[in-house]
C-alpha cells in the first residue's frame, strides 16, 4: 500500500534525524512502539496515528536526552502520546480516558520481563508526562 510506504519512509527519516538509537535500547523502542501500536488499536484509531505516535516518542526521547528515569517513565509517557493524539481526534469530551494510563501496566511488566526497569503508571505520571511532551516539543 502507497500510504503504509510513504509512513514507513516517513518514520524511517524521522528515527534518523532523532538519532534515538543511541538514546533507546532497541529492544525497548521495539517494546514501546508494539504497545503504542495494540493501544492505538484498542481506541479504533486511524493507522497513522501509529505512524505519528512513534514519530513523537523518537522525538520526545531525543529532546529528552534519554535517561534512566526517561526509561523508567516510558510507559506513561507512550500512554500519554496515544492519549494527546486521541484527544486530538475530536473537539468531543473523550468517553473512558480517564483510566487509559492502567492500559500502562502491560508495557512496564513487558519492560520487566525483558529486565528493564520500569514503574507501573499512575495517572498523575501520565499527566506530568502530557505536560512533559508538550514542553519539551515547544507546543
Amino acid at each position: 500500500d502507497e500510504l503504509v510506504e510513504a509512513c514507513v519512509a516517513q518514520d524511517a527519516r524521522n528515527r534518523e534525524r532523532a538519532e534515538v538509537g543511541a538514546l533507546l535500547d532497541p529492544m525497548v523502542r521495539c517494546l514501546a512502539v508494539q504497545f503504542m501500536k495494540g493501544l492505538i488499536n484498542l481506541l479504533d484509531m486511524p493507522a497513522k496515528s501509529w505512524f505519528e505516535a512513534v514519530s513523537l516518542l523518537d522525538h520526545y526521547v531525543a529532546l529528552a536526552h534519554g535517561g534512566a528515569e526517561m526509561r523508567q517513565l516510558l510507559p506513561a509517557t507512550c500512554v500519554a502520546i496515544v492519549k494527546m493524539q486521541k484527544k486530538g481526534e475530536s473537539m468531543m469530551p473523550q468517553v473512558g480516558m480517564s483510566h487509559l494510563w492502567q492500559h500502562g501496566r502491560v508495557l512496564a511488566q513487558m519492560l520487566r520481563d525483558h529486565g528493564f526497569v520500569a514503574q507501573n503508571p499512575t495517572d498523575e505520571e501520565v499527566l506530568a508526562q502530557e505536560l512533559a511532551v508538550l514542553t519539551a516539543l515547544g507546543w
